[in-house]
């Protein structure tokens, strides 16, 4: 298991994401409990890491998050729905025409 504490960001994600995938084709599990503060780059440094893992036969999982990291997690993990903006188009069209003067 590998334990990340305090903040994953620009300047530890390197070494999380090089802690991550020492091991090829193993299971691996990251522990975000002690870790007080997550951006962007840290989030990609697991899923990169992730998918390394994945491609050589192998597991990488994550637990513990609280605080901050959770609710990035939250945020980016949510899932994806479309979004229907109904009668854009047609009102997108209608403001196109009337800037050309039609």
């Amino acid at each position: 298991m590998i334990i990340i504490s305090g903040d994953l960001d620009l300047s530890s994600r390197d070494g999380c994401y090089d802690a991550c995938v020492a091991t090829t084709g193993a299971d691996v599990q990251v522990d975000l409990s002690a870790t007080t503060f997550m951006d962007c780059a840290g989030y990609s440094a697991l899923t990169t890491a992730r998918r390394v893992v994945e491609a050589d036969g192998g597991t990488l999982t994550w637990q513990g998050a609280g605080g901050e990291p959770a609710r990035l997690l939250g945020l980016v993990a949510a899932p994806r729905r479309p979004v229907r903006h109904h009668g854009f188009g047609r009102r997108l069209r209608s403001v196109v025409a009337g800037s050309r003067g039609e």
